[in-house]
Parts: C-alpha cells; sequence; structure tokens
C-alpha cells in the first residue's frame, strides 16, 4: 500500500511537501518527525492521523482494515 503524507502550513492551509510514499501510516508518521526534527504527538482525525507543530500540519491517512479483520 502506498501511503503519503502532506505537510500544509498551519495558518493558510496551503500545501507545502508530501512525503512518500510508504509501505504504512506507521512508517509515514515516523518520516514526518524526522522530516519536523521533532517527535510529534499523532491524533486520530477522521480518516486521517493529524500532527501539528507551530507552524505546519502532518497528515497521513489511515490505513483501513477489510471488514471482518481485526488488527
Amino acid at each position: 500500500m502506498d501511503i503519503m503524507a502532506t505537510v500544509s502550513d498551519r495558518e493558510t492551509g496551503e500545501v507545502l511537501e508530501r512525503l512518500g510514499p510508504f509501505d504504512s501510516a506507521g512508517a509515514a508518521r515516523v518520516a514526518c518527525g524526522l522530516a519536523a526534527g521533532v517527535l510529534l504527538q499523532w491524533e486520530r482525525q477522521g480518516l486521517a492521523w493529524e500532527a501539528r507543530t507551530a507552524d505546519r500540519v502532518y497528515l497521513v491517512p489511515r490505513e483501513m482494515q477489510p471488514v471482518g479483520e481485526e488488527g
């Protein structure tokens, strides 16, 4: 599965950068932290994971489990 992370300006919402593709949402979140240079705190926001710094928003789509599978 190819997962892309989006980095946006916190005030304007302008997309500044796209990171990826990654094999998993977890790998994408780690890469965002490396790009930010700080430890990011992730929260679920609908169908995505979101983390914020003073000036940027990092979004990573959640991996969806097929119906009937647990994990």
